[in-house]
């Protein structure tokens, strides 16, 4: 019930920042459930939780266009010692614009081995792209630069592209058979 009523929650504030007041309601009955007393939940806006945190961390990111270092929240808070919720923004606020840049040019190169490693093992790569999207898109909402999974994911795409394309290789279908 307690992680039911946190996706409620979290529902409702996402939905108040949908532009169309139908879109919303659709969205917000589709996350209720039997027996909710839908006004019984105290939902707080937008636009003082993590909207609120995302403009905070851009207004800071033009302040200090060259960044404040891997430990920006602990000495210059985004908003009383939280992050930005943001990986995007986090990467922005630690490196600065040119780290953003670079972080940008390290993930484009990264779907250029991926296009590159299809041909080789076409199955295992476009699985690992697939979750790598679903990372990129998911790390938009949380503080994930460190995530383990998603610099495996990467690694392991990288590792497929560097295959060299002889008998050796031809055979791998799976990462078993690494």
């Amino acid at each position: 019930v307690d992680s039911q009523k946190s996706i409620y929650l979290r529902t409702m504030i996402m939905a108040q920042a949908l532009p169309s007041k139908d879109l919303s309601d659709w969205i917000i009955r589709l996350a209720a459930w039997d027996g909710v007393e839908i006004s019984s939940f105290q939902v707080e806006n937008f636009s003082v939780s993590r909207g609120d945190l995302w403009k905070l961390g851009v207004k800071r990111a033009v302040e200090s266009p060259l960044g404040l270092g891997p430990a920006y929240h602990k000495w210059n808070p985004v908003d009383h010692n939280t992050g930005v919720h943001n990986t995007w923004l986090q990467v922005l606020l630690m490196a600065g614009w040119g780290g953003f840049l670079s972080w940008l040019a390290f993930l484009f190169m990264i779907f250029h081995d991926a296009m590159s490693a299809i041909k080789k093992a076409p199955s295992v790569v476009m699985t690992l792209l697939a979750e790598l999207i679903f990372l990129l898109l998911s790390i938009t909402f949380i503080d994930a630069f460190t995530l383990k999974l998603l610099w495996l994911i990467m690694g392991m795409i990288v590792g497929y592209s560097l295959l060299k394309n002889d008998k050796e290789t031809k055979s791998i279908d799976s990462s078993t058979d690494l």
